[in-house]
């Protein structure tokens, strides 16, 4: 394939530099629909506008007469600069969607300012057009260019894919179904504040569906819809989204403050209940739906119902419920699965249930995509498949696999990639040195050399790799690579040839309270599992502690059926 005829100008963003952009000879900058980027730099920290125009000169001219106040900043600044980009691809669709990726990639620059680094808020992808089979192309090329003009705005593209905040952009081409669920999503949502009735609308999938992004993406269109004038019945809506998990909860602020946005819209819910306690808000989307079945002490009046869930919809008119059922851990999270059905077949009389399907996460064939939903969920494990797309890998020893772990988090071509465990090790949050021990193998794990109060997720954070996590630090999150040590809770039987889980060896007090029951114990186990064996992008490697279950998984990557 041909390379992409790219060109880059960089000029002062000032009058003077507007002569010059007039003094231009390329016609790809000239005769071409264009992407452009004004930024400056202060304390080595970027602000950036990126934007799309068929005439540069003319829309340059505009801007610099802007009274927006972030306009005022890049206007008044001495050291403002532009950079356009142009190339032999460039239409209006092209355009567009380079200017959605470029806002998608910034959301992951580190050296862009956290506060309100990224000036233009609205993206702007495009569907099918053609060339569209060319566009990831042409993008690298367009990056690699402006990398050799402002490096430190336009890094190495591993730098930023190892972000939560990439991962987690609001900007993020949606697949086929993630796009119909968010047209879907948002068209209920109208009709509910037309007919003014309240509603649950309800998001279910499995690990890896896509639902953390398919969120990001709505709430950030309804506050861009609140804000604007298109949209008679969004105009002016408020729209919250609430989040348990505090790693998670600091990534959506993030992107919020990143993007000029109001964080104040993103709260725990039990935060979110006593501060509206008495009041109707408009949208509220719970990114946690196994909240539904918890009251966790009184942080609501009883009037509002035994459970958040109850709470939510008195409060909201519409309540958006992200919903796995494989995601409930504890015993306080508990869901009858005859609840669960009546919540589903509710919403689909209604026509509010949207339901995600397709893997976005892991990227294997379907024979290992089959292999791992086997072994988590039918108890059951085959021979493992060879996979050019995913590396499983089986391992006689933690050691060595925390060794190929580490060289894997220092290979700059794979990076984030980090150790994990089921919780079958006694830990405390007293800083105290908590360690998985195995043989010849100790590690730190889930909070020693990090801490659960920093704003950057413990995955991302580079002392993590001297530490083993559990589900609590690593759920909603992905890695390139993981490394799971299965824990003695979970045992191969060769007579039946059967997985089970044996709970007095798990140290999850709250995933081993007794209160509802073995059964409930046992999905609480195989849920966890489950959360740790999906997190790995393009890998995963393996150890069990269980003789009998390392044995089986080492004769199942030799080629044998257990």
């Amino acid at each position: 394939m041909s390379k992409v005829n790219t060109v880059v100008k960089k000029v002062a963003y000032s009058t003077e530099g507007l002569l010059s952009i007039g003094d231009i000879q390329t016609v790809l900058l000239t005769d071409y629909p264009t992407v452009y980027f004004i930024y400056d730099k202060e304390n080595l920290k970027y602000s950036v506008y990126v934007g799309e125009t068929n005439d540069v000169f003319r829309r340059t001219k505009q801007h610099l007469i802007e009274t927006r106040e972030d306009w005022q900043e890049l206007n008044t600044s001495q050291s403002s600069q532009m950079l356009i980009l142009g190339n032999e691809f460039s239409n209006k669709s092209v355009t567009l969607d380079l200017e959605n990726k470029f806002m998608n990639y910034f959301l992951g620059v580190p050296s862009i300012k956290s506060d309100k680094g990224i000036n233009n808020r609205r993206g702007n992808p495009q569907e099918k057009y053609y060339t569209k089979e060319r566009i990831d192309e042409i993008f690298k090329e367009a990056w690699k260019k402006l990398n050799h003009e402002e490096p430190n705005l336009f890094p190495d593209f591993k730098i930023i894919k190892n972000s939560a905040l990439f991962k987690s952009s609001p900007f993020k081409e949606l697949s086929e179904s993630q796009n119909k669920a968010q047209k879907q999503i948002i068209m209920r949502i109208e009709e509910t504040i037309s007919q003014e009735k309240d509603a649950l609308i309800l998001v279910t999938g499995n690990a890896g569906s896509g639902k953390t992004v398919l969120l990001s993406s709505v709430f950030y269109n309804l506050q861009l819809e609140s804000k604007g004038e298109d949209n008679v019945l969004l105009n002016g809506l408020k729209s919250f989204v609430l989040v348990n998990h505090n790693e998670q909860l600091s990534v959506y602020k993030q992107i919020s403050r990143k993007l000029g946005l109001d964080e104040q819209q993103i709260m725990k819910p039990n935060s979110f209940l006593k501060k509206y306690e008495g009041k109707k808000v408009d949208i509220v989307i719970v990114d946690e739906g196994h909240l539904l079945a918890t009251r966790n002490g009184q942080a609501f009046p009883k009037k509002y119902g035994s459970t958040q869930l109850e709470a939510l919809k008195k409060i909201a008119k519409v309540v958006v419920l992200v919903f796995d059922e494989h995601q409930i851990l504890t015993g306080e999270q508990f869901v009858d699965r005859e609840e669960i059905s009546i919540l589903i077949n509710e919403a689909n009389l209604e026509n509010k249930l949207i339901e995600l399907h397709d893997q976005h996460r892991m990227q294997m064939s379907v024979k290992t995509n089959n292999w791992l939903n086997d072994f988590i969920w039918k108890h059951k494990i085959n021979e493992i498949p060879n996979d050019d797309k995913y590396d499983l890998k089986i391992f006689d020893s933690p050691s060595k696999m925390y060794e190929a772990i580490r060289n894997k988090s220092d290979d700059e071509a794979y990076g984030l990639s980090r150790m994990l465990a089921s919780y079958d090790w006694d830990w405390k949050a007293d800083g105290q040195k908590w360690c998985v021990k195995i043989k010849d193998f100790s590690l730190p794990w889930n909070y020693y050399y990090t801490n659960a109060k920093n704003n950057i997720p413990w995955a991302e954070n580079p002392k993590s790799i001297a530490e083993v996590g559990s589900t609590f630090t690593i759920q909603g999150f992905d890695l390139n690579y993981a490394g799971v040590i299965i824990g003695p809770s979970v045992k191969y039987d060769p007579q039946r040839k059967e997985i089970f889980f044996d709970a007095s060896a798990s140290k999850n007090t709250k995933a081993i309270e007794k209160t509802h029951g073995e059964k409930a114990i046992n999905q609480n186990l195989n849920n966890e599992l489950n959360v740790l064996l999906t997190r790995g992008v393009y890998g995963l490697y393996l150890y069990a502690c269980d003789e009998n279950l390392q044995n089986a998984l080492l004769e199942a990557q030799k080629g044998n059926s257990q």
